[in-house]
């Protein structure tokens, strides 16, 4: 081996040409050279065998690691460039969370405000729920004492009404309710052809009633008078107390003979009824139907005058009026 290289390296000295050289391979077909040769005679690695292999060569630190070298600086560059972005990632998120954190800040700084605002708002509006449901509790109080004194009032002028048209003393009508009554009954009778009638009644003997017993007995018999006669007639006829012991009954729609029958049925009841104090009394009573072109006080006078004709044939009965 070492002759035949040496051999070879003698015709490149003699400035031969490695193209004009015909070296016998070695056995594996490789030249083998030593380095520190080739750099002691100044032979250029470019001359060689394409296939030659070169032993003893010496490297420098860079030739030996330079793609360590590149591996590891490019490694320190992308290090450090991720090392950057995630400076710049961590500042970018500090910058957020301190904008984030002065957001929530003024939220909180807002939430609190506008709190306190509703706070204010809730409790003016309480106070004025409160104010207008006291003014309105007032007011409601104040209606119904209104209303109270209203119906007071209306009381008494009902009471001032009926004691304006009743008898005090027996509760019946008195002649001015008798009076518009009776005037809408005629009306009613000359428009619609109605029938219509007056039975007048008068006590027997009044006057020895109250000369026997005196006047507060008398008074008494009135009165019940007016209660039995009133609790035997019917809901549309109407008694008044005409005057001392004269009552009249306006019986509407009731023709001369019904008259006749409700004034016969009246007579037996007072004649049949047990008086306070005094016991049996009667009667009289005149029946007068209306007669369609007379006035209401032609009416009462054939009524009247039927009564008085009662009376002079003995008394304790009813008679027809006639027109």
């Amino acid at each position: 081996m070492g002759q035949k290289t040496a051999e070879v390296i003698r015709e490149l000295t003699n400035g031969k040409s490695l193209s004009d050289i015909s070296p016998k391979p070695v056995t594996n077909g490789q030249y083998i050279f030593d380095w520190r040769e080739l750099k002691r005679f100044g032979i250029d690695e470019s001359r060689l065998p394409s296939n030659s292999k070169i032993m003893y060569r010496e490297y420098n630190v860079w030739e030996m690691y330079y793609k360590y070298i590149i591996a590891g600086v490019t490694i320190i560059i992308l290090e450090g460039f991720l090392i950057a972005l995630l400076v710049l990632s961590n500042s970018a998120k500090r910058r957020a969370e301190d904008s984030l954190r002065l957001l929530n800040t003024q939220l909180e700084q807002k939430v609190v405000e506008r709190t306190q605002q509703l706070e204010e708002s809730n409790a003016a509006l309480d106070k004025e729920i409160y104010e207008r449901t006291m003014a309105q509790q007032e007011l409601i109080a104040s209606n119904d004492e209104l209303e109270a004194v209203n119906y007071q009032i209306k009381r008494a002028n009902d009471e001032l009404k009926r004691m304006s048209l009743t008898d005090k003393l027996t509760g019946a009508w008195n002649r001015r309710h008798f009076e518009k009554e009776a005037a809408i009954e005629i009306e009613r009778s000359e428009r619609y052809k109605e029938v219509c009638s007056l039975i007048v009644m008068d006590i027997d003997h009044f006057k020895k009633i109250n000369d026997q017993y005196g006047h507060l007995v008398g008074d008494a018999v009135l009165s019940e008078l007016a209660k039995l006669l009133q609790n035997n007639l019917r809901k549309v006829d109407s008694l008044t107390r005409w005057g001392g012991e004269e009552f009249i009954v306006l019986a509407k729609h009731t023709g001369g003979s019904s008259a006749m029958e409700m004034a016969e049925k009246l007579r037996h009841l007072v004649e049949t009824y047990d008086f306070p104090e005094v016991g049996e009394m009667t009667v009289s009573i005149g029946v007068a139907e209306f007669k369609s072109g007379k006035t209401l006080d032609n009416w009462i006078k054939v009524a009247d005058d039927a009564l008085y004709e009662a009376k002079r044939l003995g008394r304790n009965r009813i008679q027809l009026g006639n027109h």
